[in-house]
């Protein structure tokens, strides 16, 4: 009977463990796989919370509380997953860099950390909190799968912990590792079968297209063949017909163009790659005036109006100007639906104090965003809000702004609009933006 009472709480926790494990594998969806290891701790093992961080690029830097100590902003730690007392991804903990904090420095190479004295503990800051929830123990591990770091995974706890629950813990974390790698190789090949698509569909359309654009060049020369043979009398009348006659062949080769390149970027866009930019002198007053002019009729059928404001006073800056047009366009076209009739869309520009950087914004005078979308704007999490929307219109504003070297931020409160802010360096970014080259993905069960 005593062997039986001593085996009893290993088999428990073996048990426990065990089920949490069975949810975990159960699913190749990387959200489903991050939810079912923190719900798990919470519910089977009575975690007062559980939280995991990936390993994801450095995009919110400038919003960080703790930027001033990250070392490497080229990447840090992502908020994934949170159940139990919080469940916010949006909080003040959404972004930790290497070596900051409790949790990055597990993840930077401290190794694992278990305590049941949490307010001994002086890697634990803040004792007051501790104190009214009552936490008695922590422990946190990084998550590595055969030497890649892929992120942490920590858990608070009302009750005291005992050592083997610590080093079996340990173990599961390498589980929960193993199991975050495959959900992720999975979802990379799906997205690569997608680029793959999306890239057989480009080449559809760019053959599809060529006739139209082969037949608005014939189209033009006998149009200037027959306005060039008008009598006299006919000039004038013939002269405003052919003017209106090229500005539509115009407008159908310039949009020709666009779809192709759109369906570049989107297929860029999926797989997670960018295109190597066209750097040039780029004036930002004609680019926005071509994106206003593209969607001149859509915002005339709901009553919208475009404006500007300092664009023309805005310094000549080297960038790639149709990369630009696909991240206005974007923005523009998203904020279309959200204004009622009467409101507006305005594109304002101005150089920043230090006369490096110019700063646009784009606002709008629509119903604004609830906090949990705009919070999940540029991560992994974006949603779109429109039907059928997928947020890659969002990815590939941020991947043009992150391949100019610039930055954006959202700014959107319910019933009063929303403003996007762009910053771009004048000189153009640092090292241009080389498309890397994309290994074959194989999915493993491990």
């Amino acid at each position: 009977m005593a062997e039986e009472t001593m085996k009893s709480p290993k088999v428990t926790l073996d048990t426990i463990l065990g089920h949490i494990t069975m949810e975990m594998t159960s699913s190749l969806n990387l959200r489903e796989v991050l939810n079912a290891i923190t719900q798990g701790l919470v519910e089977d093992l009575d975690a007062a919370f559980a939280r995991i961080w990936l390993v994801g690029p450095g995009d919110l830097c400038t919003e960080c509380y703790k930027a001033a100590d990250c070392a490497n902003r080229e990447r840090c730690l992502h908020l994934e997953a949170s159940a139990g007392m919080y469940t916010n991804l949006n909080g003040e903990y959404r972004r930790i860099p290497l070596g900051a904090l409790k949790i990055g420095r597990i993840a930077q190479g401290e190794g694992r950390m278990c305590t049941n004295d949490v307010l001994s503990e002086e890697r634990l800051p803040n004792k007051q909190w501790l104190r009214e929830n009552r936490l008695q123990s922590f422990c946190g591990y990084p998550l590595v799968f055969r030497s890649e770091l892929l992120g942490v995974v920590a858990m608070f706890s009302h009750r005291l912990m005992t050592e083997e629950e610590f080093d079996r813990l340990a173990l599961f974390a390498n589980q929960a590792a193993i199991a975050i790698k495959n959900a992720q190789l999975f979802e990379s090949a799906k997205l690569a079968e997608v680029a793959a698509m999306l890239g057989d569909i480009g080449h559809d359309i760019k053959n599809m297209l060529m006739p139209i654009l082969s037949g608005t060049e014939l189209l033009q020369e006998d149009l200037d063949e027959y306005f060039g043979g008008l009598p006299p009398q006919e000039t004038n009348r013939g002269k405003r017909t052919q003017e209106f006659s090229l500005e539509i062949l115009g407008m159908i080769r310039t949009g020709a163009r666009r779809i192709q390149e759109r369906v570049r970027e989107i297929a860029d866009a999926v797989k997670g790659a960018r295109s190597p930019l066209r750097l040039g002198p780029c004036q930002l007053a004609p680019v926005v005036a071509s994106v206003f002019e593209a969607l001149r009729v859509l915002a005339n059928e709901k009553g919208i109006t475009f404006r500007t404001e300092g664009l023309d006073d805005l310094p000549t800056i080297q960038a790639d100007d149709t990369r630009l047009f696909n991240a206005f366009y974007n923005l523009i076209n998203n904020a279309i639906p959200e204004v009622p009739a009467g409101g507006s869309v305005t594109v304002r520009g101005q150089t920043d104090s230090s006369g490096k950087a110019v700063v646009l914004s784009i606002s709008d005078t629509g119903r604004g965003m609830p906090p949990e979308l705009r919070d999940s704007l540029f991560t992994s999490r974006v949603v779109s809000r429109k039907a059928g929307g997928t947020g890659l219109g969002i990815k590939i504003v941020k991947d043009v702004v992150d391949a100019h070297g610039g930055s954006i931020a959202v700014e959107s409160e319910e019933g009063k609009g929303t403003t996007f802010r762009l910053q771009l360096p004048i000189a153009g970014p640092e090292i241009p933006t080389e498309r890397p080259s994309v290994a074959p993905v194989t999915l493993s069960l491990l």
